[in-house]
């Protein structure tokens, strides 16, 4: 939700252009609001609802699922320094894009934000050491990056240069440096683009410029094209990436040479590769996607597992959604039962939804791609984060 919203500020013009930055921003608050209500003290915050083990037997349009749903938190004696720290991140890039448009809002969320730093930054810890229900799933492997992209969000938020000092000293202290990518779990390169906005330092340069460059020069390609990086998910890997090497052109970082990366890639991914990867959009578009309740039926009928094995298309078109994509010798196949290549989450759109609206944005020196207004308005117009989050 954090990259989502940073979109919305960075490439706000892209998302007016195709008509989407209103769905934007009641997509963003929808996420705030939810995470506002599991903040319940000033060192406690619930951060999963159900168990991963359990959930994952179940193929079922989750409304419909009538296990046990227990609510897990971190606290002071079971911190959870990188999920706090990341809400704190969300509640900060929020604050930014409601400014202005809902004053009120902006400042209980700036409020959150600073308060869920501070229980970051004081009861140091992983939430997945915490919350063991959340592994094996998503095990976090650290949380100074966390801390690093919390600080420089209430850095860009506030001015204030204290927080700048505490991006600072994280990465002295844990010895970071840019990543081999930006996702979930990796936050470095997404601190550096706020850190050099804010500074123009020359340091944060060199460190996006170190990281972007690995995957435009470096990193090995499917024969079709594609930037390979990550096995599951590959699409999204690769649009995260995507993502952060645009703000570096935004920022004047090798302009043409990031923007032309990123066109390569985005159109590869909407049809050039040979067929499209976003569901709803263009030539052979998935039609299986790893989803419960878009591939479910709707009540009275029942759901079930043979919907999980079945050859037939999803019930319902999960419009807008990137799937996870081919493998490094460009295999593919739409079929539901495999995840690693048709899986999709929020983490696989946030990113790449901010990159077609830089692409749009940036359509007046020469970008312009009609299809990045179409797929603005099938993410964001048909809720693509309210559709993940209520049906994965």
């Amino acid at each position: 939700m954090t990259t989502l919203a940073m979109g919305g500020i960075d490439f706000k013009q892209g998302y007016q252009s195709a008509g989407q930055f209103d769905y934007l921003l009641d997509a963003v608050k929808w996420g705030a609001d939810y995470f506002l209500k599991c903040h319940t003290g000033e060192t406690e915050l619930y951060v999963q609802v159900g168990d991963p083990s359990v959930d994952h037997n179940l193929w079922d349009a989750p409304e419909r699922w009538k296990d046990p749903r227990p609510a897990h938190k971190i606290t002071a004696e079971k911190p959870g320094s990188d999920i706090a720290g990341e809400t704190s991140s969300l509640f900060s890039a929020a604050s930014i894009l409601f400014r202005g448009v809902n004053d009120t809002y902006s400042e209980v969320l700036l409020e959150h934000a600073k308060s869920l730093y501070e229980f970051a930054k004081t009861y140091r810890g992983k939430y997945s050491d915490s919350v063991t229900e959340a592994t094996p799933y998503y095990v976090s492997n650290d949380f100074a990056d966390e801390l690093v992209w919390a600080a420089s969000w209430l850095y860009r938020a506030t001015g204030d240069s204290s927080y700048r000092v505490d991006a600072d000293n994280f990465c002295d202290e844990y010895g970071l440096q840019e990543t081999n990518g930006f996702s979930w779990d990796a936050k470095i390169s997404g601190a550096d683009v706020n850190l050099y906005q804010m500074t123009r330092e020359e340091r944060y340069a060199e460190r996006l410029i170190s990281f972007c460059d690995e995957f435009v020069d470096d990193t090995p390609r499917t024969p079709k094209g594609l930037v390979f990086i990550f096995h599951w998910g590959s699409l999204r890997a690769v649009s995260n990436v995507i993502f952060i090497c645009l703000q570096a052109a935004r920022l004047g970082i090798n302009e043409q040479k990031y923007r032309d990366f990123a066109v390569d890639q985005i159109d590869l991914m909407l049809g050039g590769w040979g067929r499209s990867f976003v569901c709803g959009f263009g030539d052979d578009a998935p039609i299986r996607p790893h989803h419960r309740s878009s591939s479910c039926p709707n009540p009275p009928d029942a759901c079930g597992w043979a919907f999980f094995n079945s050859d037939a298309p999803n019930t319902h078109i999960l419009y807008g959604a990137l799937v996870g994509g081919p493998n490094l010798q460009d295999e593919y196949e739409d079929v539901r039962n495999d995840a690693e290549r048709n899986e999709v989450a929020v983490d696989y759109n946030a990113a790449f939804q901010g990159a077609i609206a830089a692409l749009e944005q940036f359509s007046g020196v020469g970008y312009l791609h009609l299809d990045y207004q179409v797929v603005l308005l099938l993410g964001v117009a048909h809720g693509i984060i309210k559709l993940f989050a209520s049906g994965y």
